[in-house]
């Protein structure tokens, strides 16, 4: 298994906003209201996370407050910078990327998730992005699902 390169034991927390409806094929976010940010990982860099500085390191991750990495991006011709948040799990001692056996890799499910700390403004602000409510990316589909909708 490809591990994260460090696994920080602190992050920032951050609040879920739901859909009406759950389309996150029961992702994370479809069963907890907090989420705490532990990581940075830029997008095309697999497996490589960037621990969050020091002041950004508040609360550790609980099971009620699951750890999630944010992703940073571009897609591909914009300048625009987009933000999502992926979940993490621990493995030994490392962070690694959720992962479901035979499905592709976690897609947005329709809910978001910001916080009104601050710290969380100056954490979303120093990556470039515009806003601060971050779409969350814990839909997992097979991969014949993911095929049949594209």
């Amino acid at each position: 298994m490809n591990h994260v390169a460090i696994a920080p034991s602190k992050g920032i927390r951050v609040q879920v906003t739901r859909m009406s409806q759950d389309c996150t094929n029961n992702g994370i976010s479809a069963t907890h209201e907090v989420l705490t940010v532990v990581a940075i990982k830029a997008r095309g860099r697999e497996h490589k996370c960037s621990e969050l500085a020091e002041r950004y390191r508040i609360d550790a991750p609980t099971k009620d407050a699951p750890a999630v990495a944010m992703e940073v991006f571009k897609f591909s011709g914009h300048d625009r910078i987009y933000l999502s948040l992926k979940p993490l799990e621990l493995d030994d001692f490392s962070w690694v990327p959720l992962t479901r056996q035979g499905h592709h890799t976690p897609m947005a499910g329709g809910n978001t998730a910001a916080s009104a700390d601050p710290l969380w403004r100056q954490l979303v602000k120093g990556t470039g992005a515009d806003s601060i409510d971050v779409a969350i990316h814990d839909r997992f589909e097979s991969f014949e699902d993911y095929a049949a909708m594209i």
